[in-house]
Parts: structure tokens; sequence; C-alpha cells
């Protein structure tokens, strides 16, 4: 199992769930728990790249992606539950510390992909799909902090 796209998947169907798809929401918050109750490095704030069926974690390297998808997911629960919202909002919050460890680097404008469990990072280039990662949850984050219903 990859947390990241058990996140994506939870915002992907939220998505198609609000343009009138046929979705149930437990589909949706299985997707998430499982991810955020399995899937996370909590001393590092991040989404590990794999876990077993049992929730045991098989690999517990980091990759930039899946934490712009938790954010995203984490925001859509925020959306989806309103009374469970500041539970989501934190885990939007943690969400997003996870991902400045790939984002803030020494060299503006960079990022790195891949984090191992030992907190280093792989001397390997990032994928270009990454960006469109990053921009999609920090749309769905302005997005978010720009409505009414959440203030």
């Amino acid at each position: 199992m990859e947390p990241g796209h058990q996140f994506e998947w939870a915002w992907l169907l939220a998505r198609w769930r609000a343009h009138g798809g046929d979705v149930d929401l437990s589909v949706i918050r299985g997707l998430y728990e499982f991810a955020d109750g399995f899937g996370l490095d909590a001393k590092q704030s991040l989404a590990v790249s794999e876990t077993l069926l049992d929730g045991g974690v098989k690999d517990a390297s980091a990759r930039l992606w899946p934490q712009a998808e938790r954010m995203k997911a984490a925001i859509t629960l925020a959306r989806l539950y309103p009374q469970e919202r500041p539970r989501f909002e934190a885990a939007a919050e943690d969400a997003w510390r996870g991902l400045q460890h790939f984002i803030c680097t020494e060299t503006p404008g960079l990022f790195r992909d891949k984090r191992q469990p030992d907190g280093s990072f792989a001397a390997e280039g990032a994928l270009a799909s990454s960006l469109y990662h990053v921009v999609s949850a920090v749309s769905e984050l302005i997005h978010y902090a720009g409505t009414d219903e959440n203030s």
C-alpha cells in the first residue's frame, strides 16, 4: 500500500463526488484513515513510501509528492467533515511541515525528492511531476483559506 496514493485517491474521489459522482463518503474516509493511521512517520511529520496490508511499514523512506497529497486530502476532509475541522486542519498543517523538508533547500526554487529513513536525502534529481503535486496542494490551501465557511 502506498499512503501517498491513498491520500491522492481520497482527494480525487472527493472532487469527483463534489461534481456529481456517485462515491460513498466511507470510501473517501477509509482511504484517508488507513494512510493517516498507518502511513505516517509521526516523528518526522512525513507520509512513508509503503505499508503492508496489515499496516506495518514496508518502506520508511518518504517522497515529496505524498506529502502534498496528504495536505490536499486533509483539507478536503476538513470540508467534508466540518465537525472535525480542527483535526483535519491540524493534519494539513503537519503535512505542510513535512513538505517543507523537501521544498526548503539551499537553492531557492529547487526541491528534493526522496528522504531516507535516517533523514538524509537521496542524491538524485527530483521528478518534474513533483511540481504538479506541490502547486496543486498550495492551490487547494489557498482555495480553502479563501472560503468564508472556513473562518
